[in-house]
């Protein structure tokens, strides 16, 4: 996407989902093109995770730093929220509009845990991220790890101490890579299908209601042969399943 095609495309599909997340994806490409060739990029990252599920991380940069895990977010307007909120909001300039979202950092967190479970590299080789790509601006002190987009590459870069060796830096984005390509593209889709039902409020009867507590139900896959099938979202606490 150019700027002309962007600027188009914003007259006509400014609110659509689609957009904001295609444009997104667009901003931190170009943030990222700004990083040394010395790093190693894997953007649109889907991992699988023990319980059957997946993941998407937005992108992951390897460096001999450490790993950098970032969480992307298309925001506009002021932004509250600190280290240890569960919920941030977001509140347009101007006008009475508010919304809360999951705290980034928490919500990245698990990103990085499950891709240390699948390495097998230590947790403090890795970095959490969050850059905000939109025209947002914090109107709460800008916890640690949390960046505009646009200073995205130096944060990265401030970095210096040295925690991955400069030969196995190639040999850690290709095992990311190598488990990105274990998720199949009915994985892919079932993921999309989770972020949406976790919008939708479960109903007594439905599939995205857990027929043991009520709690919504996620579309995972079997680690044996990939089928398909509802497990709650509290596993492992509840253990209720229907079938897909």
């Amino acid at each position: 996407m150019n700027w002309f095609t962007y600027f188009i495309r914003s007259i006509f599909e400014a609110k659509s989902p689609d957009f904001i997340g295609e444009t997104g994806e667009w901003k931190l490409e170009r943030y990222l093109s700004e990083l040394p060739a010395s790093c190693h990029v894997i953007r649109d990252v889907y991992l699988p995770t023990r319980d059957g599920a997946t993941t998407q991380v937005d992108a992951v940069v390897v460096s001999r730093h450490g790993i950098f895990v970032i969480e992307a977010k298309n925001y506009e307007g002021w932004i509250f929220g600190n280290k240890e909120s569960r919920q941030w909001t977001t509140c347009l300039k101007g006008k009475n509009r508010k919304f809360s979202f999951q705290n980034p950092l928490r919500q990245n967190f698990k990103h990085l845990a499950v891709l240390s479970e699948l390495t097998g590299i230590p947790r403090d080789c890795f970095h959490n991220v969050v850059v905000f790509v939109g025209w947002a601006e914090f109107k709460t002190e800008m916890p640690d790890g949390v960046v505009y987009g646009t200073k995205l590459a130096s944060y990265i870069q401030r970095f210096q101490r040295q925690l991955i060796k400069d030969k196995q830096i190639g040999e850690v984005a290709s095992a990311i890579s190598q488990w990105a390509s274990s998720v199949t593209d009915e994985m892919r889709r079932s993921h999309v299908l989770n972020l949406k039902m976790t919008h939708e409020s479960a109903a007594a009867g439905s599939t995205s209601a857990c027929p043991r507590c009520g709690a919504t139900m996620i579309l995972r896959h079997r680690k044996k042969d990939h089928g398909a099938f509802y497990g709650c979202s509290q596993y492992p606490s509840c253990r209720g399943i229907r079938p897909a």
